[in-house]
């Protein structure tokens, strides 16, 4: 069951009670937040489910993974589907999970059902980045926000999760920033989360280095053997830590103390204008390397160039 996401639980049931359910919606928001699994609940619910019922068990549900890219003839496919008659439900519904990342084609062919809803169908289209998606498509679907939960709601969520006991629970509530899902990882990987931290640290001083020094450091992604999810890492918490400094500028952590504050307060240097720019481009940068085949080495010294 996912955890948190209050409003838009009651939003989804709301439609189903008044029998106003969409023929398409897309769930937007940061990953790991239980877009896709809310998803899956609303489709058992809506079936008349009494209990969840998982993807495999589920003979009316369709769901789309990218694997480099989700490309027209898995929409081709899901067309098929959806034109036969449901199976065992009153719904058949499609989770298309990375959705930003359908080819321009598949786009446009998703386009075309999305134009023309036939039955009973219910798409659903999971999305990080919802900006990769044509404008035709966004228009014709019923956005659902998500949002990272509450300091206190995560940290509820951890206490009742097994495996928390042993670490933590600041330091875990803070790297997973108000993500579920980075949370049980962290707590199931428990050298991921010291990685996690060393890596924040290291964020911290980088502020601090010398140009050659900035980009020697990017040096360790290059020898890894997974490069982009280093990256990747690197950035998430490069990002954090500069949202951190733009929180502190306005004077937000007055009663934050400790090593953390004194952090900030060492490298308080930017303007608000300055950190809004750096976060900007660490946002694009990170869109860049996730989703297409960007020089990753160039794109990140482009970042450090300008901080």
């Amino acid at each position: 069951m996912v955890f948190g996401h209050t409003i838009q639980k009651e939003f989804l049931e709301q439609s189903f009670r008044n029998s106003s359910i969409s023929h398409a919606y897309l769930f937007s928001g940061p990953e790991s937040l239980g877009k896709a699994t809310l998803a899956l609940e609303f489709i058992n619910l809506i079936n008349g489910f009494e209990k969840e019922r998982p993807v495999e068990d589920n003979h009316d549900l369709l769901w789309i993974e990218p694997e480099e890219s989700i490309i027209k003839d898995q929409i081709k496919e899901m067309q098929k589907v959806l034109g036969l008659q449901p199976f065992s439900a009153p719904f058949k519904a499609v989770v298309i999970n990375g959705a930003e990342r359908m080819t321009s084609v598949a786009q446009n062919r998703l386009l075309k059902t999305l134009e023309e809803p036939k039955g009973k169908t219910v798409i659903f289209l999971i999305s990080s980045y919802p900006e990769g998606l044509l404008k035709t498509i966004k228009s014709r679907t019923q956005l659902v926000q998500f949002f990272p939960l509450s300091g206190e709601e995560m940290r509820t969520f951890i206490k009742e999760r097994k495996g928390g006991e042993d670490i933590d629970l600041d330091k875990l509530v803070f790297a997973a920033q108000g993500r579920p899902g980075v949370a049980v990882k962290l707590m199931e990987e428990k050298d991921s989360f010291e990685n996690w931290w060393h890596m924040f640290e290291e964020v911290e001083k980088i502020i601090q280095l010398s140009l050659p020094e900035r980009f020697s450091y990017l040096e360790r992604f290059s020898k890894k053997e997974n490069k982009n999810k280093e990256s990747l890492q690197f950035l998430n918490i490069f990002l954090n830590y500069f949202r951190l400094l733009f929180i502190f500028k306005t004077g937000a952590m007055a009663g934050y103390r400790g090593k953390l504050r004194q952090g900030l307060e060492k490298n308080n240097i930017y303007s608000l204008k300055e950190l809004s720019n750096i976060l900007s481009l660490g946002e694009r940068i990170k869109y860049l390397i996730s989703k297409t085949n960007v020089n990753q080495r160039l794109a990140l010294e482009n970042l450090l160039l300008n901080i």
